[in-house]
């Protein structure tokens, strides 16, 4: 037999095998009365609101978010009067902080380190006006009475994971 016969064939067995188990693993031998669960029951029954957390955590990592790691980024800013948030700092397409939390009545200054950024509410129905594109130096503030979740992004790069949460106590 040729070399490229054997080659040939050695391909074709290992893909036939890598195939078989792939769908041995999906056919699985579950058993029994599986739903699917994990069988955990975390306690909470909130009729299937989510927290705060849950929520900024969902959004965040629905839209790749730089910056972001999971809810042990959410940066506890409770207890300031004020906060800056940097916009496209080093000229990334990220919020520093991407996530955090602040009390009520909390005055929020986004501050442009980059150019070409905007900050756009997305799917929170708080009061917010937001800014369009600004260049490097550009500010704007707000101060957030409502309790709740602003999720927002920059418009330009929100396919690029440019995404925020903040969540108001």
């Amino acid at each position: 037999m040729s070399e490229l016969n054997v080659n040939r064939r050695r391909l074709l067995a290992a893909g036939g095998t890598a195939l078989t188990i792939s769908v041995a693993g999906c056919l699985g031998g579950g058993g029994g009365d599986d739903d699917g669960g994990n069988g955990g029951d975390n306690g909470s029954d909130n009729g299937g609101e989510m927290s705060p957390e849950e929520t900024a955590d969902s959004y965040l990592n629905d839209n790749n978010a730089n910056n972001y790691g999971g809810t042990g980024d959410i940066v506890d800013e409770t207890g300031t009067d004020s906060l800056t948030i940097e916009v496209g700092p080093g000229g990334n397409f990220q919020f520093n902080p991407a996530a955090v939390r602040v009390d009520s009545g909390t005055t929020v200054t986004w501050e442009w380190l980059s150019g070409g950024h905007s900050v756009e509410q997305t799917d929170s129905d708080l009061d917010f006006d937001g800014s369009s594109i600004q260049n490097e130096g550009a500010t704007h503030e707000e101060t957030l009475e409502s309790s709740g979740v602003l999720l927002y992004q920059c418009g330009p790069h929100a396919t690029q994971g440019h995404h925020g949460a903040i969540i108001i106590e």
